[in-house]
């Protein structure tokens, strides 16, 4: 499925792409390291970065500005501070957090 329509008794709060429902605003990357590393936490905070743990090695983690030259700070951050990195991915809401956020909004 592509597209999504939500349904709330009886009228429609949320319609269209599911990648668009899952987008989270300001696109946070998720970066899952080898193992947690204080420095990093400390260096993307240095840096003028948000971060926020998702579980034991991801991190939520959004800088101002665009998508590929964040990739390339959280990089550069990870090299200075010896953190092995696992992936780097577009953070996304689950189909489960836009329905609610959906129906929360109604």
């Amino acid at each position: 499925c592509s597209s999504v329509v939500v349904m709330m008794r009886g009228q429609l709060v949320a319609q269209g792409l599911l990648k668009d429902l899952k987008k989270i605003e300001g696109e946070p990357l998720d970066v899952e390291i080898r193992d947690n590393s204080v420095a990093f936490v400390k260096s993307v905070l240095e840096a003028g970065g948000e971060i926020f743990p998702y579980n034991q090695t991801t991190f939520r983690v959004m800088f101002k500005g665009v998508q590929q030259e964040n990739v390339r700070r959280i990089l550069e951050i990870a090299r200075s501070t010896q953190t092995k990195i696992r992936g780097v991915k577009l953070a996304e809401r689950s189909l489960e957090e836009a329905f609610l956020q959906a129906v929360t909004q109604s």
